[in-house]
């Protein structure tokens, strides 16, 4: 149950796709879990990324100039874009 505007009790219907995500993401939380929620599009700075797959800032940035990893860099600072999808890449690295 949710509360609107006017404070009151409302009940939504979640889809299952979603219903599923949340599920994992009480899971994790109950656990102790650090959890992050980042949207898709944004971009990180390097320590972001690091901690978002969990792999030092010196791995990231060698997985980045070998090429696994889109960034883009603005000045010196470096922003990557694809931490979320790159997880794999980041542990099969770490072997």
């Amino acid at each position: 149950m949710l509360k609107d505007e006017h404070k009151k009790p409302t009940e939504i219907t979640l889809p299952p796709g979603l219903s599923c995500l949340l599920m994992k993401l009480l899971r994790h939380i109950a656990r102790g879990d650090a959890v992050t929620l980042v949207p898709v599009h944004e971009m990180l700075k390097t320590q972001q990324a690091a901690d978002i797959l969990t792999v030092s800032r010196p791995l990231l940035i060698s997985l980045l100039e070998r090429g696994d990893m889109n960034y883009t860099t603005v000045g010196r600072q470096i922003w990557c874009e694809q931490a979320r999808k790159s997880n794999h890449v980041a542990s099969q690295s770490a072997h």
